[in-house]
């Protein structure tokens, strides 16, 4: 993504696998200032005036943002049609944080990321330290502990824009949650076809913008393939 510098995957203790991916960090530097702050607020949809408060002690520096993604977030949102009027946008929760599994991990993604920004030689040589406010509204906890970071997280946390499986594949039979078969296919639709990220059983690992040019490929394919047979001809690719 423009404007991340660095990226970092590892695991987590609840992962089913020590070598799977369950955490990823993306490092982002920063000018801080109260643009800045207001930016962040507008693009991630967190209160106003929050984030100038927690940056208010350091406008005027340099600094870096590392955004701490759950992988594999358990928590799943649910996206209902507001009324039958086809206009109307629909309702979204994305239900963060809403399975217990998911903090446990996002806590211990907190803990690397500051022994790693703060205990390395590298981070060491620019004179990177942690900010010395404490997030408002979490005042109450004692700085840097468990309780800390729960509340920070939950007053912080938002989505990385990578919104996936609300159309998801599955099989017809036995999959109530299947939207699309394995050719893409609305379930109980003839000519109709969804090709995008909603697609996926479950989102990706990282960024989804990959993985979807793939779907779109895949996609074109089959439908070029459809037609081909329908029309009688070997091969439509070219």
């Amino acid at each position: 993504s423009t404007g991340s510098e660095v990226g970092a995957l590892f695991s987590s203790s609840l992962a089913s696998r020590s070598d799977f991916p369950a955490i990823y960090l993306t490092y982002w530097p920063y000018g801080v200032s109260k643009v800045f702050a207001i930016d962040q607020e507008n693009l991630y949809l967190t209160r106003s005036g929050l984030l100038t408060k927690y940056v208010a002690a350091d406008i005027g520096s340099d600094g870096f943002i590392v955004f701490i993604v759950l992988a594999k977030p358990k928590s799943s949102g649910e996206l209902t049609l507001a009324s039958a009027n086809p206009n109307e946008h629909p309702i979204i929760d994305p239900n963060f944080l809403s399975h217990p599994d998911d903090m446990k991990v996002l806590l211990e993604g907190i803990q690397k990321t500051l022994k790693m920004t703060t205990q390395t030689n590298a981070f060491k040589k620019i004179g990177a330290r942690l900010t010395n406010s404490s997030f408002p509204g979490c005042e109450k906890f004692v700085h840097l502990s468990a309780e800390y970071w729960d509340c920070y997280a939950r007053n912080s946390c938002h989505t990385m824009y990578h919104p996936s499986g609300t159309c998801r594949m599955g099989r017809s039979s036995g999959d109530p949650g299947a939207v699309v078969d394995s050719q893409l296919r609305v379930l109980g639709t003839t000519g109709l076809r969804v090709i995008d990220a909603s697609i996926m059983p479950q989102v990706t690992t990282t960024n989804t913008n990959a993985p979807t040019l793939m779907i779109a490929e895949k996609g074109s394919q089959m439908i070029l393939d459809y037609w081909a047979m329908e029309m009688g001809l070997a091969d439509l690719r070219n």
